[in-house]
């Protein structure tokens, strides 16, 4: 994909706009995968390189041609960008812009990983990584081992199964850290980022409420794991206490497609 394609397929009208901004990056979960441009950018690159982002990573030759032709497409809209302000990137100026821009990054991710909300979910999600490591293989082998008259589905938004709830959990584990060090340590270049802030935070407390739901689910199906499950669970609620005081509007934002219809007609 060149970038003449890509800013041609970013104007495509069928894509509700900043969709992804808000989402979980779960595509294969997703019901507005056809109206959202980040996903349609990957379904080209994986039609170039012959991977698809959904299937497992295997195929190193094939991941790896994947990342580069990525990493093309981002060096060539970083020199179009470049080239649009006047600097050339070769330059001396150039590369002295490129080194502070670097600088201030890794400050800013410092800063954004020392944010006492991305160290609460940074503790929940390697707890919840240790517990794993802990106890997945016997979890899988019960799970093997279990009739399935246990797999009931008690409403629609607790996990279908054990197994979907664990899913649902690994998949959320680390989203609220990633989340948070991009909301903490953004730039804020188009004066867009505090109005995004209530719409990602919102993402977040969605995935906490289905990962409680989740741990809920495998606390039920593996009693004798209550007392672990139930510190797990007590430190997302923590976390989803404070975002919910810290960013008091976030429940009531409106994210376009998700939670406004309007975003879906023609």
């Amino acid at each position: 994909m060149t970038a003449d394609e890509l800013i041609a397929l970013a104007n495509d009208p069928r894509f509700i706009r900043d969709i992804q901004e808000y989402c979980d990056d779960w595509c294969k979960r997703c019901a507005f995968t056809e109206r959202c441009f980040r996903f349609a950018q990957k379904r080209l690159l994986a039609a170039e390189s012959g991977f698809e982002p959904t299937d497992s990573e295997d195929d190193e030759k094939t991941v790896t041609r994947a990342m580069q032709n990525a990493f093309e497409l981002a060096a060539e809209m970083s020199e179009r960008g470049a080239v649009e302000d006047d600097i050339a990137l070769a330059s001396p100026e150039g590369q002295a812009a490129a080194a502070a821009w670097d600088d201030d990054q890794e400050k800013r991710y410092d800063t954004a990983r020392a944010h006492p909300l991305t160290q609460a979910a940074e503790e929940y999600a390697f707890a919840a990584y240790a517990w794993f490591e802990q106890n997945g293989a016997e979890l899988e082998m019960r799970i093997q081992r279990a009739p399935q008259s246990e797999e009931l589905h008690v409403d629609h938004l607790s996990a279908k199964s054990t197994e979907d709830a664990i899913e649902i959990i690994r998949w959320d584990q680390f989203r609220p850290v990633f989340t948070l060090v991009a909301i903490f340590g953004g730039e804020d270049r188009d004066g867009r980022l505090a109005d995004t802030r209530n719409g990602k935070v919102k993402s977040i407390l969605l995935g906490l409420d289905r990962s409680l739901l989740a741990w809920g689910r495998v606390q039920m199906f593996w009693p004798a794991q209550a007392h672990e499950i139930m510190h797990l669970a007590g430190l997302l609620a923590e976390l989803r206490l404070w975002l919910e005081r810290a960013f008091p509007a976030a429940r009531d934002f409106v994210r376009p497609g998700f939670d406004d219809a309007s975003t879906l007609l023609p």
